[in-house]
Parts: C-alpha cells; sequence; structure tokens
C-alpha cells in the first residue's frame, strides 16, 4: 500500500509541477514548447481526468509538450519477444505521456540507443509551425470547450494539432493597465509579435557621457486604437540601467538617455488600449566620445522636405518623397587640432559595402577652439529609382579614412521626371555602376533667403549636373531604356584649335515645355565605341565624358511655342555619342558645410528631366582636301576682335570675329534677306598660300513637276587677286564666305540652296 502511496504522490507531483510551468509561462509572449525527459508517468483512476487542466493551461500559455521517453532495449514494447502482459504495463506506464503530449499538441519521440533521432526529430517539429486562427462566435466566448477538427490533403503528412479550442482571457481583460502590460513585456524573455515594431537609436556625445536618441514606431492602420510604449536599458552588468514610458505624439515615439559608454541591450515594449501588443530587444553599443583623440557621432537621415528645424527629429527610417535627402553628422576630438584637416563624403549605395550611386564630399570647416564639429548636407538622389538604400559617411585624414557610419534610407516615390528615357526593368537590371556627383563648392551660398537670380540659376545648375551624371553612366551600362526623343540636337561645325573643332549647338523644344527665361543645360561626349567608354573618369566620379560642360543658357520662344537653348563643344576629330540633358525649374540641390545652418528654403516642384542621345560625327578640318564648315543661317554682325572665352561660352554662334543671330526657322518673307557665313578649308593645292576657288550659288524651287533650278549666281572667284596680300593658308588663314541675298525677286515658294 506505501509504494502505491508513493507513485500515486510522485504522479501528482509530476502533473503539479507541469501545470505550475505552464502557469508560469502563460504570461511569457510568443508561441512555446517544454520539453520533458521522462520515463513513464501512469494515468490514475480516472482514466486521464486529471490532465485536463494540462490541457487547459498549455493552450492559455501557447505551450506545447514535447516528451523525450527513455527507454531501455530490453523493455521496448515494440519488442516481438516481451510478452502481452508486459508489453501492456509498458503501455500503462507510458500513457500519460502520451495523453499530455497529444492533449497539447505536440509529440512523443522514444530513445532507446542513440537519441540522435530522437532529437533530429524534436528539431524537425520545433523549426517551424502553422497558426490557425480561429473566429469564435458570440455564444462561443463562455469559458467552455469547443471541439475543432483539423486536417491536410497532403498526403504522408502528420499533423499535430488541438483537438479543442477554450476562449482565454488575455491579460487586459483581467483589468491590467497599459503600464501593468508594458512591465510584463519588458521583463518578458520572450518577444510578442502582434504589434510590428521598428527601432533605431542615434548617439552624440553630452559632456563626459553620451546622449542616445531612441525612435520608434508601430505599423497600425490609421484609426487603430492609442498606442502605449515603454522602454527598458539594460547596461553591461544586467541591471535596469534606465526606464521610459509615454504615447507618440505622432507616427514616431522618441525618448532620451544619458548614459556611460558601454554595450547595452535596449527593450522595447508597445500596447494598444484593450488590444494587440509587441516588444523587441535591440544590442547598443556607446562608444566613448569623450578625452578621445578623434570620435564621431551616428549618422541623421531625413528627408529634405521633412526638415523644418535646425536639427529635425530623428526618423525609424527617413523615407523620401521630395528626391532629397538632408544628412547630419557630428565628429569629436579631444583637442580642437583633432578636427583639422579632415574630409567628409556621404555616398548613397544599394548595399554598406556597395558601389557609390551618388555622393557628396567637402572639407570639415569646426568652429575655433572647438573639438565639435558639425557637417549637414543635402543631397539629390531624384536620379535614383525608388527602393532601398544606404547613405555611407567616411571621413579620411591626408586620404587615409579614419572612421566610418551608415544608415539605410527609402526612396518612397517615383525618381525625377525623366523625357526621354525610362529604367530598365529591375529584374533585367545589372548591378549599378559607380557614379557620384560633383564635390560642392567649399563656399557655398547663404540658404538664409533665396539668392539671387544669377546663384539661383548656378544653383540649378549644379544640381542638373549632380542628377543626370548617374543617368549617363547609368545609360552606358544598359541601365535606361530610350522612350522618345524629347528635344532635337542641330550641331554646327567649325575648325577649331590645336586640331579640334568647335562645334556649337542649338536644343529644340516643342510643347511648351520650355518656358522660363532661362534653363540649366548638361552636355557629355562620349567616345563611340571606344573601348572601356563606360568607365568612369580619371577620378571615377562620372561618365567618361571627352567633352562635358554645364551651364545656365537663355531659352528663345518661338511663336508656337517652341524653346530653344544653345551652347557648345570642343572636341577632337572623331565618332560620339551626345549625352544633353535640359531643365528649366531652376530647382537647386543645396548643400551646407560646418554646423547646420538655418532652414532651407522648399524647393520647387520637381520639373520633367529632358534627355537625349545623338550621335555625332565630328570633321577633321585639318585634312587637306576641300572642306565647307557649317552654313549658319541668320543675322551676321562682323566684330573688332574675338570675344574673350567667358564671352564667348554665353554666344556660342560667334565664330571668330564674326558674330551670328542663327535663324531658328527657314521661313523668311518677300522684304527680307537671306544671310548665311561659312569658311571653305583646302580652298588651294596642298601647301599652297592663297587660295584657288570659285563659288556658285545655285537657287533650287520645289514645283508641281519636282523641283527645276530657278536661278544662279554668277561664280565668286577667290584666288591670289582676290584675297589681300597678308592672306596666307600656311598661317591658317580660311576663306570667309556667305551672302545677304534679296528675296523680293523670288516668287513665294519652297526653295533650296546649292553651294
Amino acid at each position: 500500500k506505501r509504494v502505491v502511496e508513493a507513485e500515486q504522490r510522485q504522479r501528482l507531483e509530476s502533473i503539479w509541477s507541469l501545470e505550475r510551468i505552464l502557469e508560469g509561462l502563460r504570461d511569457v509572449e510568443g508561441r512555446k514548447f517544454v520539453v520533458w525527459i521522462a520515463e513513464e508517468l501512469a494515468t490514475g483512476d480516472g482514466g486521464g481526468i486529471e490532465f485536463l487542466g494540462i490541457r487547459r493551461l498549455a493552450a492559455a500559455a501557447r505551450a506545447s509538450v514535447h516528451v523525450i521517453l527513455l527507454r531501455k532495449p530490453d523493455i521496448d514494447t515494440s519488442a516481438t519477444n516481451r510478452s502481452g502482459s508486459e508489453i501492456h504495463d509498458r503501455m500503462e506506464e507510458e500513457l500519460g505521456l502520451s495523453l499530455i503530449a497529444d492533449y497539447t499538441g505536440g509529440a512523443v519521440h522514444r530513445v532507446i540507443n542513440n537519441p540522435e533521432h530522437a532529437f533530429e526529430e524534436l528539431r524537425r517539429e520545433l523549426s517551424g509551425y502553422y497558426l490557425l486562427g480561429v473566429e469564435p462566435l458570440e455564444g462561443d466566448l463562455d469559458g467552455e470547450e469547443r471541439e475543432i477538427d483539423v486536417s491536410v490533403s497532403r498526403r504522408g503528412a502528420r499533423l499535430r494539432a488541438r483537438r479543442e479550442v477554450v476562449h482565454w482571457s488575455g491579460p487586459d481583460d483581467r483589468g491590467a493597465s497599459a503600464p501593468q502590460r508594458l512591465e510584463r513585456l519588458l521583463m518578458s524573455p520572450v518577444a510578442a509579435t502582434d504589434l510590428p515594431l521598428r527601432v533605431a537609436t542615434y548617439a552624440y556625445r553630452e559632456g563626459d557621457r553620451a546622449r542616445v536618441m531612441v525612435a520608434s514606431d508601430v505599423g497600425r492602420a490609421p484609426n487603430s486604437p492609442d498606442v502605449s510604449f515603454g522602454y527598458r536599458l539594460i547596461g553591461p552588468d544586467g541591471a535596469t540601467a534606465a526606464s521610459r514610458g509615454g504615447q507618440p505624439e505622432g507616427a514616431t515615439h522618441l525618448t532620451t538617455f544619458v548614459v556611460d559608454p558601454g554595450r547595452y541591450t535596449l527593450k522595447l515594449a508597445a500596447v494598444e488600449e484593450g488590444g494587440r501588443e509587441g516588444s523587441l530587444e535591440h544590442r547598443l553599443d556607446v562608444p566613448a566620445m569623450s578625452d578621445v583623440p578623434f570620435a564621431m557621432g551616428d549618422l541623421l537621415l531625413t528627408d529634405e522636405r521633412a526638415a523644418e528645424e535646425n536639427a529635425p527629429p530623428p526618423p525609424v527610417e527617413a523615407r523620401l518623397t521630395a528626391g532629397r535627402l538632408r544628412t547630419y553628422l557630428e565628429l569629436y576630438a579631444d583637442e580642437p587640432e583633432g578636427l583639422e584637416g579632415l574630409r567628409f563624403h556621404i555616398d548613397v549605395a544599394r548595399t554598406p559595402e556597395g558601389p557609390p550611386l551618388v555622393s557628396e564630399g567637402n572639407d570639415l570647416t569646426p568652429e575655433a577652439d572647438s573639438t565639435i564639429g558639425a557637417v549637414s548636407t543635402v543631397m539629390r538622389v531624384d536620379a535614383l529609382p525608388p527602393g532601398q538604400y544606404v547613405a555611407r559617411a567616411v571621413v579620411t585624414r591626408r586620404g587615409e579614412e579614419i572612421a566610418r557610419r551608415w544608415r539605410s534610407f527609402e526612396i518612397a516615390r517615383s525618381p525625377a521626371r525623366l523625357a526621354g528615357y525610362r529604367w530598365r526593368d529591375v529584374a533585367e537590371r545589372p548591378a549599378p555602376p559607380a557614379a557620384a556627383a560633383p564635390s560642392a563648392s567649399s563656399e557655398p551660398p547663404s540658404l538664409a533667403a533665396d539668392p539671387p537670380v544669377g546663384e539661383r540659376d548656378a544653383e540649378g545648375v549644379e544640381s542638373l549636373v549632380a542628377v543626370v551624371r548617374p543617368l549617363v553612366r547609368a545609360e552606358t551600362h544598359g541601365r535606361l531604356v530610350e522612350t522618345e526623343r524629347p528635344f532635337t540636337f542641330e550641331p554646327s561645325f567649325f575648325e577649331g584649335v590645336d586640331g579640334r573643332t568647335y562645334v556649337p549647338y542649338t536644343i529644340t523644344v516643342d510643347g511648351g515645355r520650355l518656358d522660363a527665361p532661362s534653363a540649366a543645360l548638361y552636355v557629355c561626349a562620349v567616345e563611340r565605341d571606344a573601348p572601356g567608354s563606360a568607365a568612369p573618369d580619371a577620378t571615377g566620379d562620372g561618365p567618361a565624358c571627352m567633352f562635358e560642360d554645364a551651364l545656365s543658357g537663355a531659352v528663345t520662344m518661338t511663336a508656337d511655342a517652341q524653346g530653344s537653348v544653345s551652347g557648345a563643344l570642343d572636341l577632337p576629330p572623331g565618332a560620339y555619342n551626345v549625352y544633353a540633358a535640359i531643365r528649366n525649374d531652376g530647382g537647386a540641390g543645396d548643400r551646407t558645410g560646418g554646423r547646420a545652418g538655418p532652414p532651407d528654403r522648399p524647393g520647387a516642384a520637381a520639373a520633367t528631366i529632358l534627355l537625349a542621345k545623338e550621335g555625332l560625327t565630328v570633321p577633321d578640318f585639318g585634312a587637306p582636301e576641300l572642306r565647307l564648315s557649317s552654313v549658319l543661317v541668320g543675322d551676321v554682325e562682323a566684330l573688332d576682335a574675338p570675344l574673350p572665352p567667358d564671352r564667348q561660352r554665353l554666344e556660342p554662334y560667334t565664330i571668330g570675329a564674326f558674330r551670328v543671330v542663327p535663324r531658328r526657322r527657314p521661313s523668311f518673307s518677300p522684304e527680307e534677306e537671306l544671310s548665311f557665313l561659312y569658311f571653305v578649308h583646302g580652298a588651294g593645292p596642298p601647301g599652297a598660300a592663297k587660295p584657288d576657288l570659285a563659288i556658285e550659288y545655285r537657287f533650287h524651287r520645289a514645283t508641281v513637276a519636282g523641283e527645276q533650278l530657278f536661278t544662279w549666281t554668277k561664280p565668286e572667284r577667290y584666288d591670289a587677286r582676290a584675297v589681300p596680300p597678308e592672306f596666307d593658308m600656311r598661317l591658317g588663314h580660311r576663306v570667309v564666305a556667305g551672302r545677304a541675298v534679296p528675296l523680293e525677286p523670288l516668287p513665294v515658294g519652297s526653295y533650296r540652296l546649292e553651294i
């Protein structure tokens, strides 16, 4: 009798112990698995009714019990040499463990000789599961059990599921307040996952300690219940260093800790009013930032449009909708000299170690006698397609890297509107090449107010360069697909200096796309089919342009809403692809160095960038054969001397000592004159000093019967008798030809001039 009573007492103590474990697990968040290693557990006289409490507690704790059943080989219930009574006894001894595993959705894993098979089976059981949601009716919320049957159609699958559903009142339904729920979550060793949470930390120097700003947000619908946040900062010794709580005023909740350097664990919890819960852990390393030769704070990223203050609030992750990324960085030293000679640059890339897509750099200019330097930039990233990116801050001294930080951000809207090309599909797109924007000026314009028009034009040009350079690099690598020709590119060719060719050009845009007095213009000429033409230039920060220029040009408008802008190229003879881009919104990408300045003015709405590629074959005017330059039609004015280079850039159709105002439309009234100008090269035998040339002009008229010769001029002679005595082609003199032809004698019609 005493033996039977001892066995019953031991069996009940085992059941009570398991019940206490499950009851303690009820307030621990998440799905749990209890592994019970045992030899036997028989049922009592009730046939297993004493296990119903375990079933109810396991359901409330969201726990399953898996049994590792230890058996010696000589008492294996599957052995064929055992008697029927012995097998029955062993099955009775195991029945309690089998019922507990079955009631809780677990399984029995038998170990006879080698336990590896049982533990491998257990590993597979715990590696994943499906969560089945059951929506109760109002009458089911009475605390009574409801049977449930779960099945799958997959053949050969073993299904483990609960057989009953019991409505269990959660912590908040039992009257717990939000602080009590937060305290429970912050002390729980397992994360709650009903509410999706995100957190980001930013560490900066605060005297001899560190100021850690914590930004957190929660994923929920706009009309969801109010959310309360709780924080617990656990120090290196495992003790609670600080705790906080509160409710967010907007989408993001912010809190701050001032701590000593060290490694911390930040626990974050959030609860909805009467609803879901969430928690997470975040590892936090706070470096020493005082009494050290050099230290750097964390990189802060914000959307430029959201930056309304000197120091905008830190987000969990910057989400850009305006195409401009604001960065903020603090640098520290124990002596002011420790900040001298520092240079920083910010790279935007797909991954922390990936090649830069856009870059911005400058020298650090710290305040006098200061051991803290702050740098802020606003980078244009509207050339990049939507997606996830990282901004990487690298600090160097004399070319040697001394520190870096990176942080992720998202471009949430479409890039700058681009006419002429679209991004190739992401699945087809190769790895992005390295490309970067030009460095900002060391003396940027003030951002306190709108700059004068001239400065604003310069900013618009600089911002266009920053946007288009990566686009040109992307096109050379096949990442852009041409969709249309947004404008016409009309080049002219004249002899330049040092064997090069001077190429003035006009870009003409239809449809009123140029509706401002001036436009930002960018051109890049890349050698066509040259080996390595798609590689970056010597500085590694842009496309391999044989010629590159950016300027603000005056827009000439016509009555039919055509707008045109002019510029000039200077290239050696050869075959090129010319990339031209134009935008006339005057928008600028502002950049600041040193401490963060006053807030930037709002940028204008993003205008369409017009980008096109034009094949260009540049002739060689140094060849000995007879060759004409392009013929310029327009008003011709003789100058006393050639223009200086700065004026020549603004008046590209000034050729030598002749200024031409090109005629954009080949339509004339009878009262006008047809004026044109051109140059003749190779006008005499090779090596001759004087020309030997005859020029005749023929006018062909379009008729119903086809084009017919209408009139012509007598040949004009250019020889030793017609040119000045000092004229010498060996010295580079060229025949300048042209005429001003009255059109009144010609009937109204369409003509072609042949030279």
